[in-house]
Parts: structure tokens; sequence; C-alpha cells
């Protein structure tokens, strides 16, 4: 994690530790402090105790609570973006039912996400 306090913080959240790795490293390159989970739960409780998170990158199949449940839960507090390996009408009209502002397909997670997260961030 990387712990820059200027850093914009994002919560990523996937229970595949190499997407994790991925995104973790896209979006430190990008300048961003990231924290990842392997789950909802450990999501919510890491939320609770970061200072700041600026915005939560959460996986739409998750083990035990769903992606776009944890979207709802997050959504009013902060902007929630949701990724999944298959995108398409119905998913992205699930997404924004969450809540979620975006929907991002997972093989383009590397190249999008830091440049989705910074446009979706208030300056």
């Amino acid at each position: 994690m990387n712990t820059d306090e200027s850093a914009r913080h994002v919560l990523y959240v996937d229970d595949y530790e190499p997407m994790c790795e991925i995104a973790s490293e896209a979006l430190q390159r990008a300048g961003f402090a990231v924290t990842t989970c392997p789950d909802a739960g450990a999501a919510l409780a890491a939320a609770a105790r970061q200072p700041r998170v600026d915005i939560a990158v959460v996986d739409l199949d998750l083990p035990g609570m769903r992606g776009d449940e944890l979207a709802r839960r997050l959504a009013g507090e902060i902007p929630v973006v949701l990724v999944s390996g298959e995108v398409d009408a119905a998913l992205r009209a699930q997404a924004e039912a969450a809540g979620a502002e975006a929907l991002l397909y997972k093989g383009r997670l590397y190249d999008e996400l830091p440049h989705l997260v910074r446009a979706l961030l208030p300056r």
C-alpha cells in the first residue's frame, strides 16, 4: 500500500489476488494510494478504518456479498466503480441501479482505471 498522505486514496476490492496486484500497480504508478481487499467485509472494515477513502473500485463477482450490494452500501459516501470480466447492457443497468459511477471491463483495467478514477474524483 502506498501511504503518501497527499495521494488520493483508492479502495480496490477483488478476491482474485493477481487483479489486485495489477490494479494496485496501475493506480500507484498514477500517483494514487491504494488499499486492496479480498471481499466486501474486509472492504467495509478498511473503509471504516481509513482516515480517507476517495473512491472504491469493486469487482462485481465477490464471495459473500456481491459487488453491486457493496456498491449500494458505499455509493452514498464515495464514488464507486464496478469492474467485471464481462460488460453488457444488463450489467451496465445493474451497475447504475447499484449507484456505481461506471462499469469497467477488467481486460482494460491497467490502461483505463487510473484515467477513470482521476475523471471521477473532484479536483
